[in-house]
């Protein structure tokens, strides 16, 4: 079988993709050491967000209209 990735992700692991605002959701198939007594870490969605670039103009312009975040040092 051949085993291809998903934004860093292998391709079994993907759960949902929105195609407008390109975010893969994405879950793990294994648990970190301090994960070992979590009962959700195995169904805990995480997120992959493409280049905004990429995406189809209405994604574009939805994340446009996203206010910025701005963190400070």
């Amino acid at each position: 079988m051949r085993r291809a990735f998903v934004g860093k992700r292998w391709i079994h692991q993907v759960k949902d993709y929105d195609h407008e605002k390109g975010i893969t959701y994405w879950t793990k198939n294994y648990r970190t050491g301090l994960e070992l007594n979590d009962p959700e870490a195995l169904d805990r969605r995480y997120e992959y967000y493409d280049p905004i670039y990429t995406l189809p103009e209405s994604g574009q312009a939805f994340w446009r209209a996203q206010p910025a975040l701005v963190t400070k040092h």
